[in-house]
């Protein structure tokens, strides 16, 4: 009989093993002539993919033990397709508008800092044809034409036959499903208390946030 166990997934470094990879079984045991089947998955969540899509690579190796016998390393090896979801706000805006699909990572064109073109983009589109569309944000759109706006997103390509009803609240859940994906609000949670004070103590706003108050300004304008 052999007995097999998976070593305890890392915890530390810039990517929790714990969050994207899951085991099943994770131990186990053998008897002559038999076989399992034994899954290893990846998984790119909302925990994740900040670290990704900024360039981190998925390249990782766990460790196999069998008892009274010899440890197997193996290794695993994934490539994740650039996408702005779940990159953050700063870091999106330095790619200028080109389309992360279409760039190297090395070749960001400023410092990041403003509103990114890509949510510049859906927010004007839905000021633009979604005036008389009175079940915007409360009605889903549709799957595919979500699909079809990410990739026009991801590689700067204009928003072509999406329109009428469909387009525009197919893009509203797509800009929902943006800011999700973001690894903090457009409104940094240190920064949040003080904004609801402004009024009150009549702080400047570039005092309180200089780095987010172009995206925070711009949104709120877009969207009124």
């Amino acid at each position: 009989m052999a007995h097999f166990d998976f070593q305890e997934l890392r915890e530390n470094g810039d990517l929790n093993q714990k969050d994207f990879i899951f085991i099943r079984p994770t131990k186990g045991s053998l008897g002559p002539t038999e076989e399992i089947s034994i899954e290893l998955t990846i998984l790119v969540s909302d925990k994740t993919i900040p670290s990704v899509c900024t360039g981190r690579s998925l390249d990782e190796i766990v460790v196999l033990e069998i008892r009274n016998g010899r440890h197997i390393f193996l290794s695993l090896q994934g490539s994740f397709q650039r996408t702005c979801f779940g990159m953050p706000l700063e870091y999106l805006a330095s790619f200028g508008g080109q389309g992360v699909g279409n760039l190297d990572f090395d070749a960001r064109t400023r410092s990041g800092g403003g509103m990114p073109d890509e949510l510049w983009r859906m927010t004007d589109f839905i000021t633009t044809y979604g005036t008389d569309v009175g079940t915007v944000f409360l009605e889903r759109g549709d799957a595919e034409v979500c699909r079809r706006i990410r990739e026009c997103l991801d590689t700067a390509a204009p928003f072509d036959n999406i329109g009428g009803d469909v387009g525009v609240l197919s893009m509203a859940e797509t800009l929902v499903r943006f800011l999700d994906a973001l690894p903090s609000g457009v409104i940094p949670n240190e920064s949040y208390e003080k904004i609801l004070r402004i009024g009150e103590a009549k702080i400047s706003l570039v005092e309180v946030m200089p780095q987010s108050l172009s995206v925070c300004v711009e949104v709120k304008a877009d969207c009124c």
